[in-house]
């Protein structure tokens, strides 16, 4: 299967864990990119903000480049992937420290046509 690459677009390095971006994901994959664009845009959590403007790059990505109309578009897949964590450490009382992990990753949104 070759995919067009005109009907991606791709974040790296986005701040938030690949568990958090998946929920959201799972609820758009297969949907039409307008009616995921709108299911996106009024979800209040931030993968679902990360997620809103990655679709609407592709959607524009596709429109721009291949001349397709919007309204034939639909989210194929959303690949999730984790990239490297970054370590933190909090100081707390009696000397000691705490250390905690901020997680990072990478999505890619691929468009289908109908």
């Amino acid at each position: 299967m070759t995919i067009d690459t005109n009907l991606t677009a791709i974040l790296r390095n986005a701040p938030i864990g690949n568990k958090k971006i998946n929920l959201v994901a799972k609820m758009i994959r297969g949907k039409s990119a307008p009616r995921a664009l709108q299911f996106l845009q009024y979800m209040p959590t931030k993968p679902a903000k990360a997620l809103y403007k990655l679709v609407a790059s592709a959607v524009a990505n596709a429109h721009n480049n291949s001349k397709l109309p919007v309204t034939d578009l639909y989210v194929q897949a959303i690949e999730v992937g984790r990239w490297k964590k970054f370590k933190r450490m909090r100081f707390v009382g009696r000397a000691r420290i705490h250390w905690y992990v901020k997680h990072r990753s990478n999505i890619k949104v691929v468009l289908g046509q109908r």
